[in-house]
């Protein structure tokens, strides 16, 4: 769990869960492959296989700006803006 003290601002974060009973191999494997590899994920896509549970989930967490910082460069005041 991320916890954060600040303005939080344009952040957001996406997950999957699949049923290794539904993918083939092939599209298993083509799943773990992508989040694997740098240079086609782009957006950290990460993720894991529980044969126990016999699910594979990923999740990915993207972080857009920081409205504080932003606001300071406005020159904007931090205590009414809560940043």
């Amino acid at each position: 769990m991320k916890i954060r003290t600040g303005f939080v601002s344009n952040s957001s974060s996406a997950s999957f869960v699949a049923s290794l009973h539904v993918l083939t191999e092939a599209e298993k494997q083509s799943i773990v492959d992508y989040c694997a590899d740098p240079k086609q994920n782009l957006d950290g896509w990460s993720c894991h296989e529980d044969k126990q549970t016999g699910l594979l989930t990923g999740y990915t967490f993207m972080d857009n700006g920081d409205l504080s910082d932003w606001c300071e460069k406005q020159g904007l005041n931090k205590i009414r803006f809560g940043t």
